[in-house]
C-alpha cells in the first residue's frame, strides 16, 4: 500500500487539522447500515478539501479519519475505500457544494 493511501497518515495531521476533518465528517456524512458503492475515499477527500474549512489531505488521511469517526469499509485492500454512508448525505453534499459558502465569504 502506498504511504499516502495508508490510514495511519491521519496521525501526520496537526491536532487542529485532525479535529476539523473529524468534525466535517460528523457534520456532513450520515452513517448507514450498508456500504455505499457510489462514492469512495478519493472522491470524498476532494469534497472535504473544497469545503469552507477544508485543506489538502491525502487519501490515507481521509480513510484514517473515517475509521476514527466509526465508519466501516468492505474493501480495505483496495486503494480507494467505500464506506457505510447514506447516499442522501452524499447527494446533499453535491447539491449544496460547500464551496458556495466559501466563495461568498471570499468575494
Amino acid at each position: 500500500m502506498n504511504w499516502y493511501d495508508n490510514p495511519r497518515m491521519f496521525l501526520e495531521l496537526k491536532p487542529l487539522e485532525q479535529t476539523i476533518l473529524i468534525a466535517w465528517i460528523f457534520n456532513t456524512l450520515v452513517p448507514s447500515k450498508g456500504i455505499n458503492d457510489r462514492a469512495d475515499s478519493y472522491q470524498l477527500k476532494h469534497r472535504f478539501s473544497k469545503s469552507l474549512l477544508g485543506f489538502y489531505i491525502s487519501n490515507g488521511q481521509f480513510k484514517g479519519a473515517m475509521i476514527i469517526a466509526g465508519y466501516n469499509s468492505k474493501d480495505m485492500n483496495n486503494q480507494n475505500w467505500h464506506f457505510n454512508i447514506r447516499q442522501s448525505s452524499i447527494t446533499n453534499l453535491r447539491k449544496t457544494n460547500s464551496n458556495v459558502i466559501s466563495s461568498k465569504i471570499k468575494s
